[in-house]
């Protein structure tokens, strides 16, 4: 049975990074697809994942407490800028 595998002179080129590239060493070129979130962020979002995830559009009480989340997040960002 003949093999169907490209001869080594014609394999593709590796896209994958170098075996010792880290998270820490990388050059991430991709931001516009993902971007990694910083730990204080993180820490700071977790509780909207997984307690607080209400709609903040909605009448009942989980949804104003997200919309005060909210605001209180774009007063901290206004008063920054």
């Amino acid at each position: 049975m003949a093999s169907h595998a490209a001869p080594a002179s014609h394999a593709a080129p590796s896209v994958h990074a170098a075996p010792s590239a880290t998270a820490e060493n990388a050059s991430y070129l991709d931001h516009a697809a993902s971007t990694p979130v910083d730990p204080r962020v993180l820490e700071a979002m977790l509780p909207y994942f997984s307690e607080c995830y209400a709609n903040p559009t909605g009448a009942h009480r989980m949804a104003r407490n997200s919309r005060r989340a909210i605001d209180d997040a774009r007063d901290v960002l206004a008063e920054a800028l």
